[in-house]
């Protein structure tokens, strides 16, 4: 019998009976990360040179249990401030260290580097993926400029599978 892609052999059967059928499926490993392309910061109220943005980021998939989703900043890490670092550059030649990170709360120990991404059902306190929608979190930029200009920088990211078991 053949159907769907899925091949079984039939039993014959003579008499009244039952029967048991095995079902298997194999699931792949898949993820798809969603990161932003270009961010335009915001003059903070109180401060006419300092300006600060967010963003989203996230991760849709399948994973095995074992793995996780780890996106990276890849800035100087600057753990004082708990935020990774980059040069934003004037047009006038001006320039001024950034500083991002992956979570939009106030500084505290909860603010890394890196966030893990993994299945729902993860025991590790992970954050939750799901295989149809991105589940997202909120990033933070910040910067205070010497003078008025146009500034230009570059925040990177990794991502990759990581061991998590």
């Amino acid at each position: 019998i053949t159907g769907m892609g899925i091949t079984a052999k039939a039993d014959d059967y003579t008499a009244d009976g039952n029967h048991s059928m095995t079902v298997t499926a194999t699931v792949d490993s898949s993820y798809t990360v969603q990161l932003p392309a270009t961010l335009e910061l915001q003059a903070d109220s109180a401060d006419s040179l300092k300006y600060t943005g967010t963003y989203e980021y996230g991760v849709k998939g399948a994973l095995p249990n074992s793995k996780g989703v780890r996106i990276t900043s890849t800035g100087n890490w600057e753990s004082t401030k708990h935020f990774s670092e980059f040069t934003m550059s004037g047009a006038d030649g001006n320039s001024a260290t950034a500083y991002y990170r992956l979570t939009n709360e106030t500084k505290a120990a909860n603010n890394t580097q890196d966030v893990i991404f993994a299945n729902a059902g993860n025991n590790h306190g992970y954050t939750a993926i799901n295989g149809s929608s991105f589940t997202t979190k909120t990033g933070k930029v910040e910067v205070t400029f010497p003078a008025a200009d146009t500034y230009t920088g570059t925040a990177g990211f990794t991502f990759a599978l990581a061991d998590i078991s």
